[in-house]
């Protein structure tokens, strides 16, 4: 989107520790208003159970996302 409106070539995502998304989705206390997000950390981390490598593993997924949007690739 950012690329698109602006004409940026760089995006930045960053990750960060303590994530509560993260935590949230590794101790199944996602209620039904996150669902959207710790769904798709569920999706990024597998069955890792580290914190920290589970953000890892979710700004990783993240930049996957981007490079695979037909948003961003055009």
């Amino acid at each position: 989107f950012r690329r698109v409106l602006f004409r940026s070539e760089l995006i930045v995502v960053l990750g960060h520790t303590h994530c509560g998304a993260v935590h949230s989705t590794l101790h199944n206390e996602g209620h039904s208003y996150i669902n959207a997000i710790t769904n798709k950390v569920a999706e990024a981390i597998g069955d890792e159970k580290d914190q920290r490598k589970c953000e890892v593993l979710n700004a990783r997924h993240s930049v996957e996302c981007l490079k695979a949007s037909e948003v961003l690739t055009r």
